[in-house]
């Protein structure tokens, strides 16, 4: 009898980072619209905006997601929440951990654009 094969990553895992890949890229073209909105900046800079807002967050939501949607599996039992349901429960967490990368990197790339304007 043959064995099916299996993906070294469960279905499961991968929906997860799917759905933490959607959740971070929209977060990080809302931050980059927000970046350039408040200063009053070029719209044809946001591709470029999003670029290293998103080399920044996406790698804290990937991080972030898989445990959010695992503590909800443990509590609700085999089956889960719902995709809706996941969402909904993750977006404060992401909003959050977008919310301090965020933060982060404006000071990261401050420091590093006046440490090049002294320099």
């Amino acid at each position: 009898m043959a064995h099916p094969r299996t993906s070294p990553l469960p279905v499961r895992r991968v929906s997860d980072l799917t759905s933490a890949l959607v959740l971070a890229t929209a977060g990080a073209g809302w931050l980059a619209w927000l970046q350039i909105a408040s200063i009053g900046g070029d719209v044809n800079a946001l591709p470029t905006t999003v670029a290293v807002t998103a080399a920044f967050t996406v790698p804290a939501v990937l991080a972030v997601v898989p445990v959010v949607l695992a503590v909800l599996r443990r509590l609700q039992g085999p089956h889960g929440p719902s995709a809706p349901v996941a969402a909904l429960a993750c977006a404060p967490v992401v909003a959050v951990t977008l919310a301090a990368v965020d933060q982060l990197r404006r000071v990261l790339l401050d420091q590093a654009s006046a440490a090049g304007a002294v320099g």
